[in-house]
């Protein structure tokens, strides 16, 4: 299967067992996460890790209950990945690609 599809079915799957609330703050998350930090993000220097903080942050809850909560962890490798399809593995220079084409993967869920 297509890479996309891929990632559509996983996306499908994790909001099905994720509240929708968390949904949207933990995608949200990771792209303000990323915009903020795109030139460490171009070079290769974001880690995993350091998004699960923040999200883990913003949901309240600790690193360690971000690392163990599956469907987060789904959730937020699903969101990096669509940024780094459309935002070309950070070769884009602009850092607006990371809230491209948000609209066109939600209407293939």
């Amino acid at each position: 299967p297509k890479p996309a599809f891929l990632l559509v079915f996983i996306s499908y799957l994790i909001h099905a067992n994720v509240s929708q609330e968390h949904v949207g703050t933990v995608e949200n998350r990771v792209r303000e996460f990323i915009s903020s930090n795109y030139d460490q993000y171009q070079k290769g220097q974001l880690t995993h890790r350091m998004m699960k903080t923040d999200v883990g942050e913003a949901l309240g809850m600790s690193y360690k209950e971000v690392k163990t909560n599956r469907n987060l962890c789904l959730l937020i490798e699903a969101e990096v990945e669509r940024i780094t399809q459309v935002c070309d593995e950070g070769r884009t220079p602009d850092k607006s690609c990371v809230y491209d084409q948000i609209s066109n993967y939600k209407k293939e869920l």
